[in-house]
């Protein structure tokens, strides 16, 4: 299923994901998908094709005169095509990222203890920031307990539930290990999959405990 939408812009139906794709062909030149099920544009895509198509429900992009099929078959997922710096075109790992906002009771200030991912395969998350600045991060390593003298227990994965302490504030003494403690109204976390194969996140859940220390 097409529409068209002119020179600048294409919109196809990808069957599989349920989605409508729009890729833009004019600045900013973007590709993003409007979720039919939710009602809602649901992500952005890092591949740019040069155009689209949807061949017996499955997905097709058109990049340097090459059809790519994304998703056929599970080893394929997180392989994207992209033109190289010589404009050869090449298919690659691509990761997959979700960022998500810890806010809950946002009045209050909190000591940000762990993260547990509700999900079917590891991810990681190397990107931590609470609205005040404080930076932090956790490997993969850290959801499997091949961090060592990092944990002293409550690592691993229990009914598809990765759970991790948080490590501390980078930017202070002590770096991850023996910093700062994560302490503020919110927490912003991006999370990364890089694997090419299916994964299923179901939820982000994060442990806190509330914080009573005066001027903060």
């Amino acid at each position: 299923m097409a529409i068209n939408l002119g020179d600048d812009q294409e919109l196809k139906f990808d069957d599989e994901k349920n989605t409508w794709v729009l890729r833009t062909y004019v600045s900013p030149k973007e590709t993003l998908a409007f979720n039919e099920r939710s009602g809602k544009w649901s992500t952005f895509y890092s591949y740019k094709p040069e155009s689209m198509c949807s061949i017996n429900s499955e997905f097709a992009v058109f990049l340097g005169g090459k059809m790519f099929v994304l998703g056929r078959d599970e080893e394929t997922y997180n392989n994207l095509p992209t033109k190289t710096a010589f404009g050869q075109v090449v298919s690659k790992v691509s990761p997959t990222s979700i960022t998500v906002v810890s806010n809950q009771n946002p009045s209050d200030n909190k000591i940000y203890q762990s993260i547990e991912l509700e999900s079917s395969s590891l991810w990681s998350v190397p990107e931590i920031e609470t609205e005040n600045g404080q930076i932090s991060s956790l490997p993969e390593s850290a959801f499997t307990g091949n961090m060592e003298n990092v944990f002293e227990s409550g690592y691993g994965k229990k009914e598809n539930k990765f759970f991790a302490y948080f490590l501390n504030n980078e930017s202070t003494e002590g770096g991850l290990l023996e910093g700062d403690k994560l302490r503020d109204n919110s927490l912003v976390a991006k999370i990364i999959y890089t694997a090419n194969k299916a994964a299923k996140l179901f939820a982000v859940n994060f442990k806190f405990t509330k914080s009573f220390r005066s001027g903060q």
